[in-house]
């Protein structure tokens, strides 16, 4: 996940790679809680995205939606909007730990 610093208090998810593998094994979950947990301790509100359709992109369709992101809008090419509330965001618990 790369992530950017907006001017409004915001971040923004510029780049969410993940392999086909790991997808629904909710290692996902755990990477959205470092974010957050990053976001958090930066003071920032809330963590913006856009899900830009693609051929190859198809199985993330619904990604932001399952991870509690709210759509905000619908653009070009059906391009979807999304935000997540740092203040509303539940942290999971997940079948697995993360140990650093």
């Amino acid at each position: 996940m790369i992530a950017e610093g907006g001017d409004d208090g915001s971040w923004h998810l510029d780049t969410c790679l993940m392999s086909c593998r790991v997808v629904g094994r909710k290692l996902e979950w755990s990477t959205l809680n470092a974010l957050v947990g990053a976001a958090t301790s930066h003071n920032v509100s809330y963590i913006t995205a856009i899900y830009v359709p693609t051929a190859k992109n198809s199985m993330m369709a619904g990604y932001y939606d399952k991870l509690g992101f709210i759509r905000t809008s619908v653009g070009r090419e059906s391009a979807v909007g999304y935000r997540l509330s740092l203040w509303d965001y539940i942290v999971p618990t997940l079948p697995f730990r993360i140990s650093e």
